[in-house]
């Protein structure tokens, strides 16, 4: 009951919108369905006649006026106020009928008065949302996903703010590519043939199927007209409403909605986007130590096309496969449901995946992808992809050294915790424990993590630390908890808190709602642990970033026959990339084979198997 009277802070939620960390709830997956993806329907490019298009339709606007600002807040507030008190009216009349009437209301009847609220407020918000776009269309995106603190009206109908949003008239969108990229110019002269409908169409831009006159298949990225002044001109609204009360808010949300503007403005930029694509690409194919991974990059990134990149146009590498917010749907085609086999093996993959990913980006390039969201992972058929790469931060190498030895901290408090647990009496363990809370705490507050005036002590900050990167099961020491909207969690008490780690936890939180939806135990710490002690070891500080010692080449590139100059180590490193292909090759062929010729039976029968051995591994690693 609790979490449903948490709805009355929906329209704060909107209006002081924190940098919400989405947990994707993933053996429920048809939380995350959505409508389903267009069909694709190439078409040549000559068949949309382009001559009806104003040039004004297709330009960048100045920022909005003082009154057009003025005016998308009073019409947002107009749906979210009335929404807000009713929310409250209804608080009060429970409360009432409970304390005067002596009326025990059963928790069914509350919940039908709540679904009630909650049919008409989802429909409100999301209708407003739809009307104004903008920045609001991010903030829905955020509540989406939420699943574990809003109710299922809310998620669901503001699912389709993930990628499914109205899209552009396709006749605008060549406009606005012939003018980027062509300076004019035809589309024949790029392209042999443009899809109209889109693939997605998110709050910034929206991604159509095209071939280019190589025959190499691309999608290309286009931004919306006008939408950067919507974005600005609403976070100013934000920015200035939040300094008018900052003296009633816990927490100073004015610096909070600055760094969002900064951020902002570089997402808006699809060339800074290409080059935050390379970097990221860079670090997930490479080891701490700046070596190419031995193993098969656990994510793969879609890399720009070299020169088809403008501000507002990015093509780029097409991948084939099922966004996670549409994931559910598929499934339930397929007959799969929801904590089978089937899908616990497909979350234990994902989760090890971005584990792995997000340690590589972290302490080998030192840059965090800050938009991990169902939308922007697709899973192909045979692994996953990471898209939508431009809100990044990068960490300094001090920053990164002193991430290393928090997360080196946490490993060892957890270890040192359950020894205490199983020796109580054991006095070494506690002090060993207090020494670590301590050294806990000092890190999280170098980064910049500032606390409420009531807070004392070194439990809270270390609290914080262990929320992000620990077991979701860890007891939280000064008697905190880590559900983060109780009254008594550390991340509650946090007055100031760093953008780059309220990034680094967006992603680290979603990895840990993941695991907990499978009844998994995942350590963030354990499993960085090696890898943050590898970066300690290493001279960061003499050494380059990964993006500009070895860049990433295009997946789908065309091999070119260089004449000259060819090394021994490159011939090696081409047979072992033919031995790997052959391998991966030889063993679909093999997996096609078998699933083919043994009945549905004894492949659930395998896969309970294969899960039942992988959870066994696990016990026995710990």
């Amino acid at each position: 009951m609790r979490k449903l009277l948490l709805l009355s802070l929906l329209a704060w939620a909107f209006s002081l919108r924190l940098p919400s960390i989405p947990v994707p709830r993933l053996t429920k997956l048809n939380s995350f369905a959505t409508t389903a993806a267009p069909t694709t329907n190439l078409v040549t490019i000559t068949d949309t006649p382009l001559d009806t298009v104003n040039d004004d339709d297709v330009l960048m606007s100045s920022k909005l006026t003082t009154v057009q600002r003025i005016s998308r807040a009073f019409s947002f507030y107009s749906a979210a106020v009335p929404l807000f008190l009713s929310y409250q009216l209804l608080k009060e009349k429970i409360n009432l009928e409970k304390s005067i009437f002596s009326n025990n209301i059963s928790e069914e009847e509350e919940e039908k008065q709540y679904d009630i609220i909650h049919d008409w407020g989802s429909e409100l918000i999301t209708r407003k949302i739809e009307e104004l776009k903008g920045f609001y269309v991010k903030t829905g995106q955020i509540i989406s996903t939420r699943v574990d603190i809003f109710p299922s009206q809310y998620t669901s109908k503001l699912s389709i703010m993930q990628d499914s949003l109205d899209p552009l008239p396709s006749n605008i969108v060549k406009k606005i590519v012939e003018n980027e990229l062509l300076e004019g110019g035809d589309l024949s002269e790029l392209f042999s043939e443009f899809d109209d409908k889109p693939l997605g169409s998110a709050s910034i831009g929206q991604v159509h199927r095209a071939r280019l006159l190589s025959g190499q298949v691309v999608a290309v990225k286009v931004q919306r007209p006008s939408i950067d002044a919507k974005l600005l001109g609403d976070i100013a609204n934000l920015k200035n409403f939040a300094l008018a009360i900052k003296n009633f808010l816990p927490i100073d949300y004015y610096k909070i909605f600055c760094e969002l503007e900064k951020t902002l403005i570089y997402e808006l930029d699809f060339l800074h986007e290409a080059q935050a694509t390379v970097k990221i690409a860079s670090a997930i194919n490479h080891s701490v130590n700046q070596k190419k991974a031995k193993m098969k990059a656990p994510l793969f990134v879609p890399l720009p096309i070299p020169g088809l990149v403008s501000k507002r146009v990015l093509v780029m590498e097409y991948v084939e496969g099922k966004a996670l917010s549409k994931l559910g749907e598929e499934m339930v085609k397929r007959g799969i449901t929801e904590g089978s086999a089937e899908a616990k093996l497909l979350g234990s993959q994902l989760l090890a995946s971005l584990t792995e990913a997000l340690g590589r980006m972290i302490f080998g390039g030192g840059i965090i992808h800050g938009d991990v969201h169902p939308g922007n992972i697709f899973v192909m058929k045979d692994g996953f992809a990471l898209l939508d790469c431009g809100q990044i931060k990068q960490f300094n190498t001090q920053q990164r050294l002193g991430l290393a030895k928090l997360i080196c901290a946490v490993d060892q408090y957890e270890k040192v915790d359950a020894l205490r647990k199983n020796d109580p009496s054991n006095k070494q363990h506690e002090e060993e424990r207090n020494k670590l809370i301590t050294q806990l705490a000092n890190s999280v507050r170098s980064f910049g993590v500032g606390f409420k005036e009531e807070i004392k002590g070194d439990e809270c900050a270390a609290g914080v630390a262990l929320i992000l990167f620990g077991r979701s099961d860890i007891v939280l020491p000064g008697g905190f908890v880590g559900e983060e909207l109780n009254a008594n969690s550390p991340i509650n008490k946090i007055s100031d808190f760093p953008q780059e780690l309220v990034l680094l936890g967006r992603a680290t939180v979603m990895i840990k709602g993941i695991a907990n939806r499978l009844g998994v135990t995942w350590s963030l710490a354990n499993k960085w642990a090696d890898l943050a002690k590898e970066t300690m070891s290493n001279n960061a500080a003499e050494m380059l970033p990964i993006w500009s010692v070895s860049t990433p080449q295009i997946f789908s590139k065309e091999i070119s026959a260089r004449a000259t100059n060819v090394k021994f180590r490159e011939i090696c490193r081409g047979f072992w990339s033919l031995g790997n292909l052959l391998r991966q090759y030889l063993l679909n062929k093999m997996y096609n084979l078998l699933m083919s010729n043994i009945s549905d039976s004894s492949k659930k029968r395998l896969l309970q198997y294969y899960v039942r051995m992988s959870s066994t591994l696990q016990k026995i690693a710990k």
